[in-house]
């Protein structure tokens, strides 16, 4: 006799599906959005990742493991160790191209994340957009600044999760918060400071509306313990940074708040500077309405960054301003829908889109930082590979290239020897690097005769110089002297290896 199979759901199982099939439907937008953006900015990027700290962050990752760097110098360790991982399951190239285009991805992903738990999936979807493709998010990608774009990433986790736990008092958003708060002082030193700023801001906003007493207390212990898990974890970078004398290079351009302003948003400064007056507009006009987490996000984000930014001028500090802008500009915007009639609801669905707009503007902007940051290319590779199998424990002096910038970070990254990095000072933050710098100015940048190089490399206990052959013609008065003071170890037309005598 055969018998029917019956097979029910449960009701728990059924509430467990139809919550991934509304979380999945909420996410994919999204997910289409910025897998959009990341191949474009892939492709964009080339063969080789940009900029100059992707160098660094491979020195100090091999450095927190016994060997690295030549300067002395101190760092969060979150990217470094990230490296150091990525690279012993992958070519350390691919690594660094994946950290730059995830990095970027992260921040977009926590706007989202942010503005789909109070903001339409129209309106979530176009901030996530803007700040995507925002010129202050594509050049920390394309530069190195993976610790800056991370560090953004886990402040507004941090963010979110502070809100939600001063919300409902849940154990495990006070843990939430506290991880943000750790792995932002684990990843940026200067991110970890805005980050302990905005959760302090939102904390105080929350006080502002005059919880019940016992809950004020509770949850107001709560989050002075989530702060002071992230000090605790940024104690030993501070420490570091204290003993090596560091002095951040802030401003390295030197351009005006206005200069600094359109630099980081070149793709359309006046579509921005409307969205950060009406987004303080927007948050003025429903201060009433702080109880609400996105507000308070974006008010207390504001807050801290603005008022910095106007101070120095800092063109790193623009992305939260930007993204506490789209944010409140957001807010605004859906109280305005759910508050106008049916007939004009529909059209204000659409006019987000509006900044989409930029995407053009911001695909010539992100393209032109990837060109400009451009160091890395097969000659460097090889120059690299050719210095690590020369070189012995003996020192290798890495001229800067012709727009002062500090190459010699790539050789620390790429090799075993040991490198004296030439720079401009203004790129550089630790006094052990600037002193390094004016010594391999010493042999470069100061005319120094043939019968007088011998000497000079003795005193500074120098084997080896590391240039880019055309961008600095001075070796040929050592090699067509009568006694050369130097061999020609490596030359490839395009970078030139000398041994000195």
């Amino acid at each position: 006799m055969r018998r029917d199979l019956n097979l029910t759901l449960s009701p728990s199982s059924l509430l467990t599906r139809d919550r991934v099939i509304s979380v999945l439907g909420a996410w994919l937008p999204a997910v289409v959005l910025l897998g959009a953006i990341a191949v474009r900015r892939w492709y964009q990027q080339g063969t080789f990742p940009t900029g100059l700290d992707g160098g660094q962050w491979l020195a100090i990752g091999r450095g927190l493991f016994g060997s690295g760097r030549a300067t002395d110098g101190a760092y969060p360790p979150f990217v470094p160790l990230l490296v150091e991982f990525g690279q012993t399951l992958s070519d350390p190239m691919l690594t660094l191209k994946l950290l730059s285009i995830g990095s970027l991805l992260a921040v977009a992903a926590l706007v989202y994340y942010i503005a789909q738990r109070r903001l339409s999936t129209m309106v979530a979807v176009t901030l996530t957009a803007a700040i995507g493709l925002t010129s202050a998010a594509a050049e920390p990608a394309a530069y190195g600044g993976y610790p800056q774009l991370l560090a953004t990433a886990f402040l507004l986790g941090a963010s979110a999760m502070v809100t939600r736990y001063l919300a409902t008092g849940e154990r495990r958003d006070l843990v939430g918060t506290a991880v943000g708060l750790i792995a932002a002082a684990l990843t940026h030193h200067i991110y970890f400071p805005l980050a302990l700023l905005t959760v302090t801001g939102i904390w105080l906003i929350w006080l502002t509306q005059r919880p019940p007493r016992h809950d004020a207390g509770l949850r107001s212990w709560g989050v002075l313990a989530a702060i002071a898990s992230g000090l605790l974890a940024f104690a030993p970078t501070l420490i570091a940074f204290r003993a090596a004398g560091y002095a951040p290079p802030l401003d390295a351009s030197q351009l005006g708040v206005i200069e600094a302003f359109r630099y980081g948003t070149r793709e359309s400064p006046i579509t921005w500077g409307i969205i950060i007056g009406s987004s303080l507009i927007c948050l003025i006009a429903t201060v009433r309405e702080r109880r609400q987490p996105l507000w308070q996000i974006a008010a207390a984000l504001m807050t801290v960054t603005l008022p910095l930014f106007i101070l120095s001028a800092e063109v790193r500090l623009l992305l939260p301003i930007l993204i506490a802008g789209t944010l409140g500009l957001g807010y605004g915007f859906q109280r305005l829908m759910e508050s106008a009639s049916g007939r004009v609801t529909p059209f204000l669905q659409f006019a987000p889109l509006f900044l989409i707009l930029l995407w053009p503007n911001a695909d010539r902007a992100a393209g032109d930082y990837f060109r400009f940051y451009q160091v890395v290319d097969q000659p460097l590779l090889d120059a690299a590979d050719a210095l690590d199998e020369a070189a012995d424990g003996e020192l290798a002096v890495v001229r800067h290239d012709r727009r002062g910038w500090p190459i010699g970070w790539w050789f620390e990254g790429l090799t075993d020897a040991k490198i004296a990095v030439g720079a401009d000072r203004r790129w550089l933050g630790f006094p052990s690097e600037r002193d390094q710098a004016a010594m391999a100015s010493s042999f470069f940048d100061t005319p120094v005769a043939a019968d007088r190089l011998g000497a000079l490399a003795v005193r500074h206990d120098v084997r080896w110089l590391v240039f880019r052959k055309w961008e600095w013609i001075g070796w040929q008065r050592w090699v067509e002297a009568a006694n050369p003071p130097v061999t020609i170890a490596y030359d490839d037309d395009e970078f030139m290896i000398l041994a000195i005598r």
